[in-house]
């Protein structure tokens, strides 16, 4: 599981496991000590265990459920989570690597993806009819609290779970040109996240909409926190299965999440949100899509 998403109980590990089910190695960090630690147990085996043989008695799988598809003509946003480093001069960057507990080992802080999923309704919803400039659309809230709750996640930053359940978030479209081609417009939004739904994160975003076909070509939104982004007090940052992100001594962390509109046609494309790979409305209580 990414680290920048926080919920379904369980670990990561790696092992090395020879064609009878014998574990040799495994290891919960690195593939290539678990690798390296497998190659040597595998040469310490008698040459009877290493030689191919027809394994019997294990069951086959005959079939995976499959994942939840896009609904029919939905918009796919993908999102790059990864936090900034804001320096005393004022200035974002990236951050440090990601510090794992207590300091036990660091790896570096390349963004995690994940995926929102914008119904046929509710995208097209967002197009105004007859687009003048200076016009607002106010995106429905079932969106925009979707966005907030499952999306505006990232665990380095301290979600103790695998969503805000008190997050909520307001989203307005304002047109700034138009043609017979195409219209632009400005997002802008703010969202509450956080344990009290207090922690304020701004949005802003830049969408186009093709005429002639009357649907979104472009939809690019960024998600900034406020300074000193992380939930947790220094204790519960040194807790196990806890992840933190290097800063300088006075720098502050911000979250930052950057979304973008694909197309949706690649397998990688179409991987579920993480809400619904994890049933959020069976375990959690919290549907994905809302009504409202």
């Amino acid at each position: 599981m990414p680290y920048a998403h926080c919920g379904f109980p369980g670990t990561n590990k790696y092992m090395v496991v020879t064609g009878t089910g014998k574990v040799l190695a495994e290891h919960d960090r690195y593939p290539a000590e678990v690798i390296r630690e497998g190659l040597r147990a595998w040469d310490q085996l008698p040459e009877a265990e290493r030689r191919p043989r027809r394994v019997s008695g294990v069951p086959r799988i005959t079939a995976f459920p499959k994942p939840p598809e896009p609904p029919p003509g939905s918009i796919i946003l993908r999102a790059y989570i990864r936090a900034l480093e804001r320096h005393p001069d004022g200035d974002l960057t990236w951050t440090g690597p990601i510090a794992v507990a207590a300091d036990d080992y660091n790896f570096a802080p390349e963004p995690q993806l994940d995926h929102v999923w914008i119904t046929e309704a509710e995208w097209k919803s967002m197009i105004p009819v007859d687009p003048q400039v200076g016009d607002v659309v106010r995106v429905r809230s079932g969106v925009a609290h979707r966005i907030a709750r499952f999306h505006l996640i990232d665990k380095a930053l301290g979600c103790g779970v695998f969503l805000w359940e008190k997050a909520r978030a307001e989203i307005r479209l304002k047109v700034t040109a138009v043609s017979d081609r195409s219209i632009q417009m400005d997002l802008l939004g703010n969202a509450w996240i956080g344990k009290n739904g207090d922690y304020p994160v701004n949005l802003q975003g830049r969408l186009t909409v093709d005429r002639s076909r009357g649907e979104f070509t472009r939809f690019d939104m960024i998600a900034l926190g406020k300074d000193d982004g992380d939930f947790r007090t220094p204790e519960e940052r040194m807790q196990r299965n806890s992840f933190w992100y290097r800063v300088g001594p006075q720098s502050k962390v911000v979250m930052a999440i950057a979304f973008e509109l694909i197309p949706g046609t690649k397998p990688i494309d179409r991987v579920p949100p993480y809400a619904l790979m994890f049933d959020s409305e069976r375990n959690y209580g919290q549907p994905y899509f809302d009504a409202r």
